[in-house]
C-alpha cells in the first residue's frame, strides 16, 4: 500500500476504483499503516470501496515505525472470514530491523460451498533474514493448515532475480527442499506441502514484473507472488498484472496538482509573500488597463502568476506519485475442479 506516502487521501480512491472494476474477491495488503491521528488504511480503503468488502482483518507487525505510527498487513474479502490469526517471524539479524509477520485467514466461499486458507506475508529485503522468513512461514502453514483445505499464499516476498532461494523453498518438493546457494535446509523434509507459482510466462515475454521503486528504468523485479498448494483442487484460470500508474495519472492529475498547491500555500514560508506580490502586480496591471489603456501589461500579469505557480513546485513531475502504489497489482482467478 506504500503506507501514507504521496497523498494517500487521493490514491485510496483509485485503488478502490480498480478493486471494484476488476471485481476482486480477496485482497492481500502489505505496508498498511495506522495511527490515532491518521486512522487505519484498511478502514480508509473499505470506506472508499463502499459496502462491497464487508470483511477485513489487520494485524500490526511493527510499532512506531514513525512517531505514533504502526505498520502491518491485512486482508479484504467479499466472503466471510471465519477466523484469522498471525505469527511473528524471527527477529531480523541483518540490516533490516523491521519486524515481520505472516497472517492466516480461513475464508468461507459460499457459492460452492467450501473453505480456503489464505496466508499473507511481507518478507524482509535482507537475504539472510529471508532464509528465516521462509522457514517461519512454512512452519506456520504446517501447524495451521489441514490437508483437506486448499491453501493460497500471497504477499510481497521482496524476491529479486539474482536471489530466489527462499522462493525455491516454497515451490520445491519436500525431499529436495534446500537453498541452492547455501548448505542449509529450508525446512525439515517431513513438511508435506508444496506450492506452485501461479504466474506463467506467455509468448509475449511478459515476465510478470510488479515493482519499480523509481519511474525509470521501469519495472525490474517480481517481489509480489501468489502461490497455491499443488495438491489442492484449485486451478488458476487467469493471471494478470494490472495498473502501471497511467490510469491513475489520467484520472487524478489535476486533483494532485491542486493538492500540491494547497500544501504549498499552507506550508511554504514564501507562499504568502509570492501571492501578495502577484496580487499587487495584477492590481497595477488592471489599473493601467483601466486608466492608461495599457493592454500590453496583461501578458506581464499572466507571466507573473505562471512563475508564482511553477515556483510552488506544484507541477514538478514525481513519477512515483502517479502510481496508485509502488507495486503493480497481481491478480489470479481460480476455479475449483473438485478433483
Amino acid at each position: 500500500m506504500w503506507n501514507f506516502m504521496f497523498r494517500w487521501h487521493i490514491r485510496r480512491h483509485h485503488i478502490a476504483h480498480v478493486l471494484k472494476k476488476e471485481k476482486i474477491d480477496i485482497v492481500g495488503l502489505q505496508e498498511l499503516r495506522q495511527s490515532d491521528a491518521l486512522g487505519n488504511q484498511l478502514d480508509h480503503l473499505r470506506s472508499a470501496i463502499g459496502t462491497k468488502y464487508f470483511h477485513g482483518m489487520y494485524f500490526t507487525a511493527s510499532y512506531n515505525v514513525d512517531p505514533g505510527i504502526d505498520e502491518g498487513i491485512g486482508l479484504l474479502s467479499r466472503y466471510p472470514i471465519i477466523e484469522a490469526t498471525y505469527v511473528n517471524m524471527s527477529r531480523p539479524t541483518g540490516p533490516d530491523t523491521v519486524s515481520r509477520i505472516a497472517m492466516r485467514a480461513l475464508i468461507q466461499i459460499p457459492m460452492y460451498p467450501y473453505q480456503v486458507l489464505v496466508y499473507n506475508t511481507h518478507w524482509s529485503y535482507d537475504k539472510q533474514t529471508q532464509h528465516q522468513n521462509v522457514n517461519d512461514l512454512l512452519q506456520f502453514i504446517g501447524r495451521t493448515a489441514p490437508q483437506d483445505i486448499p491453501v493460497i499464499v500471497l504477499g510481497d516476498f521482496n524476491a529479486y532475480s539474482d536471489f530466489e532461494d527462499p522462493i525455491v523453498c516454497l515451490k520445491d518438493s519436500p525431499s529436495n527442499r534446500s537453498m541452492p546457494t547455501t548448505t542449509s535446509k529450508c525446512l525439515p523434509q517431513e513438511f508435506p506441502r508444496r506450492f506452485r507459482d501461479v504466474w506463467k510466462p506467455t509468448d509475449s515475454d511478459d515476465l510478470g514484473l510488479t515493482f519499480s521503486n523509481m519511474p525509470w528504468p521501469g519495472m525490474q523485479s517480481r517481489p509480489d507472488r501468489i502461490f497455491v498448494s499443488s495438491e489442492s483442487c484449485l486451478r488458476e484460470k487467469k493471471v494478470d498484472v494490472l495498473e502501471d500508474g497511467s490510469g491513475y495519472r489520467w484520472r487524478y492529475y489535476w486533483v494532485i496538482i491542486f493538492a500540491r498547491l494547497n500544501e504549498w500555500w499552507n506550508e511554504s514560508p514564501n507562499a504568502t509573500r509570492n501571492v501578495s506580490f502577484g496580487v499587487l502586480v495584477t492590481f497595477v496591471c488592471l489599473f493601467s488597463i483601466i486608466r492608461l489603456r495599457r493592454i500590453i501589461l496583461i501578458p506581464f500579469a499572466i507571466a507573473t502568476w505562471i512563475l508564482i505557480v511553477y515556483n510552488s513546485t506544484a507541477f514538478d513531475y514525481i513519477g512515483e506519485e502517479f502510481f496508485p502504489s509502488d507495486h503493480r497489482l497481481l491478480v489470479a482467478t481460480f476455479s475449483n475442479t473438485h478433483c
